[in-house]
């Protein structure tokens, strides 16, 4: 191939064919610009006319082109001429000639840059092209090659991971937004050619973007490492033995370690999202997974501390539970096995465990009878609604009767899909607005089936509608009714609130109408949220309903701080926290009040008694924490005191098994204040003469004048003698045979219990 340049360059080459190759001293000048941004800027010129003695940017001669691309992308600029370039240049031998060196030609005098690949980009007489360096032409006239710049290498990229979780950066500072996030130990690629104040494009998946390439972001050896608990674990919240359990490790779960942390051989680690520290050694982590495998109780399973049976049990794995099987343990078909960071002994026998899950969950196709045994004649052990997920024991199977489980109770029934589907119904929980008559038909003129009450969840089911009408189950029985919001929520219908003060319900929705019943302050009411009427809403308040704005002056939905405390005796409330106030209103012995614990000023706190307001001290001597007056029976005939004392006179006599009061509050030396009929006595406390329980004492009356006798028998003397129609108690546990204790106005004596002497009616 011959080339023939029109124009000759501007170059007067002293060496000639003849003349020796000689090297000359390195003149190359560092640059930070590399070979391809040379080579871009090259070849946008690419076709562009050969011009004598043309600088660019639209027409060239070979030494303008070399110097205008050498300018453009170094901002340094090279001699104007080829001899000139060339004498600046360091020379380099042939097979040393990087891309972006320049190289020379004798005989029409040219140059050109060097690309690489035996190749060269250049102006001639045909304009800026590329020509192959082995074409015969430039064989015979090459010269050599000269380096007038030392370009940067390129780098290329490294792979690191991330020290901890990473915010990239969109560009390369920190106040740029945030491109992507790296996960802690992710591997990511770092381009070093992008390299700007020690900031880098980062690669992680399809995320690209900035961080500073610093060892405190990045790692050039992986920061997480996979290991396995080599037995039961407990990681500890700090990296020292003494430090609390952060949580436990199972044997043989995996965990991650953050190579990076180490402190004394403890390093993080992390399980289950949760992170804690553990010495890293083999003793208590490996890095090849245990030989364990995972099974199924296939019933309630009690592991043994040895591997037999009559050795104790360590522990209890529900059905179903999921465990793990050491495989390499056996002794026989005992196998080790550890269930929440505990371990004991099975036999792997089908009986005991399942390699696959044992527990599946079903929905009830129709309103469904579990029985009892795994037969249809057997009884009802529970009803299941329509829609609702059971649990179904898979290993169970009886002639396709399998054990259910639902609400934790346990029946069976046939598994196939008449009765039970793996797919939840098409059901939806709505809330009867008030009061709901279900229907037996789509029609209002069809019977009623059952009343569903306000506020009661019921499931709709969404696929049965008839116009506007939906088959509806309530309490495992089902009917129909129109899915409107007249008659059914999506949202609950009742919500709880509490008085925020003394409240009086109204019997309509307005202020001018009457009281239908009070609240006290504090108690808890229920409000249908469906029947606002400019603002007014049905209070429900002990079964009872009225009507109240719903606001919080009115009504609020946390619970006041009251608490109920009981009058040690009987109370004088004032009407402001000091003595010398007013009386507000009389608490009785033994009545329970509300305190207002967030109203004290000093020791007096805020008092509600039967929806009046008062103030009292909160100590012992006023009022108890704990019921002040408790019941108990005279376990036999009792002559209560005047005084806390055996030697004072008798208050009065109570008959035995009849009911009294104590308060519990008025202790001395054992004697307590005892209250019956209305009046006030003392008596020791204790089993021989009160009691907690009733005394098995039953009502007769005499059928005629009755002797009692003072034994068991007839010729025993008589003690006293009862009227004919008189009631007496017959004491049941005292028989001996047909007599029994009777005792009439505080004496007791016997006499047969039979028709002759005694009735259950009075006459």
């Amino acid at each position: 191939m011959k080339k023939v340049l029109s124009v000759l360059c501007i170059f007067t080459i002293v060496l000639g064919m003849f003349t020796p190759f000689t090297m000359k001293a390195s003149a190359a000048t560092n640059t930070n610009s590399t070979f391809d941004e040379l080579y871009a800027e090259a070849k946008k010129h690419l076709g562009k006319p050969y011009e004598w003695g043309a600088r660019g940017p639209n027409t060239f001669d070979c030494s303008g082109y070399t110097q205008y691309v050498y300018r453009a992308v170094t901002g340094v600029t090279i001699p104007n001429t080829s001899t000139s370039q060339y004498a600046a240049a360091d020379k380099v031998k042939n097979g040393d000639q990087k891309p972006g060196d320049l190289v020379y030609f004798t005989g029409q005098n040219h140059v050109g840059i060097y690309i690489g690949n035996g190749q060269m980009i250049n102006a001639q007489d045909n304009g800026v092209t590329i020509d192959n360096l082995s074409a015969t032409y430039w064989k015979q006239r090459f010269v050599g090659y000269a380096r007038p710049f030392n370009f940067s290498e390129k780098k290329g990229s490294k792979s690191a991971y991330a020290m901890s979780d990473l915010n990239l950066r969109s560009s390369n500072n920190w106040d740029s937004s945030i491109a992507g996030k790296v996960p802690q130990g992710a591997k990511v690629s770092i381009d070093l050619d992008s390299d700007k104040n020690g900031w880098c494009m980062v690669t992680y998946n399809n995320i690209k973007g900035y961080m500073l390439n610093t060892s405190t972001y990045f790692s050039d050896t992986p920061v997480i490492k996979t290991y396995y608990a080599k037995d039961n674990l407990n990681l500890r919240t700090k990296a020292t033995w003494d430090s609390e359990v952060a949580q436990k490790v199972q044997k043989g779960e995996k965990v991650t370690v953050n190579l990076k942390t180490n402190v004394n051989g403890w390093y993080q680690v992390t399980y289950g999202g949760k992170t804690g520290y553990m010495i890293l050694n083999n003793n208590y982590l490996v890095e090849n997974p245990l030989n364990m495998q995972t099974y199924y109780a296939v019933g309630t399973l009690n592991l043994r501390s040895e591997a037999k049976w009559d050795s104790s049990i360590s522990l209890v794995v529900p059905e179903g539970q999921a465990v793990k099987v050491e495989m390499d343990t056996n002794s026989g078909a005992w196998f080790k096995v550890t269930y929440q960071n505990q371990t004991g002994y099975i036999p792997l026998i089908d009986d005991y465990l399942s390699s696959t899950p044992v527990l599946k969950t079903y929905y009830a196709k129709d309103n469904l009878n579990l029985r009892t045994e795994a037969k249809w004649d057997s009884d009802v052990a529970q009803i299941v609604q329509k829609g609702e997920k059971v649990t179904v024991n898979l290993k169970t199977n009886a002639n396709g009767w399998y054990q259910v489980t639902y609400n934790g109770k346990k029946g069976y029934m046939v598994l196939n899909d008449n009765y039970l589907v793996e797919k939840a119904l098409n059901m939806k929980t709505y809330y009867a607005v008030s009061n709901l008559n279900l229907r037996s038909e789509a029609k209002w003129d069809s019977s009623i089936t059952q009343v569903v009450p306000e506020g009661k969840a019921v499931k709709v089911e969404m696929d049965t509608n008839n116009g506007n009408w939906f088959k509806v189950t309530y309490d495992n029985k089902t009917g129909y009714m129109p899915l409107l919001d007249l008659y059914l929520s999506e949202t609950a219908v009742l919500k709880t609130y509490y008085a925020k003060d003394n409240l009086n319900l109204r019997s309509e929705a307005k202020w001018d109408s009457e009281i239908s019943q009070i609240v006290e302050k504090g108690e808890k009411v229920t409000i249908n949220s469906k029947t606002s009427i400019d603002g007014w809403y049905e209070v429900t308040y002990g079964g009872k309903k009225g009507y109240m704005i719903l606001n919080d002056i009115y009504l609020v939905d946390q619970p006041l701080n009251l608490k109920n405390y009981y009058a040690v005796n009987s109370l004088n409330l004032r009407s402001e926290a000091k003595w010398d106030s007013s009386i507000s209103q009389v608490v009785p012995e033994g009545a329970k009040v509300k305190v207002e614990m967030d109203t004290n000023d000093g020791n007096w706190f805020k008092v509600t008694y039967n929806n009046k307001t008062g103030y009292m001290p909160l100590n012992d001597l006023y009022l108890s924490e704990t019921v002040v007056f408790k019941t108990y029976y005279a376990k036999d005939n009792l002559n209560l005191r005047s005084e806390a004392k055996w030697d004072s006179e008798i208050s009065q006599i109570v008959e035995k098994g009849e009911k009294v009061t104590i308060n519990s509050k008025t202790s001395i030396n054992g004697w307590y204040e005892v209250t019956y009929d209305g009046k006030k006595g003392y008596m020791i406390l204790s089993d021989n003469y009160l009691v907690e329980n009733p005394l098995n004492l039953k009502i007769y009356y005499s059928v005629g004048d009755l002797n009692l006798r003072s034994e068991s028998k007839w010729d025993s003397n008589i003690i006293q003698i009862v009227p004919a129609g008189t009631p007496v108690k017959v004491e049941m546990d005292t028989n001996d045979g047909i007599w029994y204790k009777v005792t009439y106005q505080n004496k007791t004596g016997y006499m047969p219990l039979t028709d002759d002497y005694l009735t259950l009616t009075a006459k």
